[in-house]
């Protein structure tokens, strides 16, 4: 995320971005919701979940300073 203001993808897609092959997605997801308010406070991005009919997609948003929302 540090070159990028949104990711949209599966747990599986985060993890081969990351090139991480030892990590299993559902370890990915449950890492993300537990410490979501802390990425968003120390570094402004915002996690969101939303499902579709044969996946559940990860959205990741970097928000500048100014555009943090409070």
């Amino acid at each position: 995320m540090a070159d990028k203001s949104h990711w949209l993808g599966t747990a599986t897609d985060l993890l081969y971005a990351m090139n991480d092959t030892a990590t299993p997605p559902n370890t990915v997801t449950k890492l993300l919701n537990k410490f979501s308010i802390d990425l968003y406070f120390s570094d402004g991005i915002d996690v969101c979940f939303r499902r579709t009919n044969r996946k559940r997609i990860i959205e990741l948003y970097r928000y500048r300073r100014s555009d943090k929302r409070e």
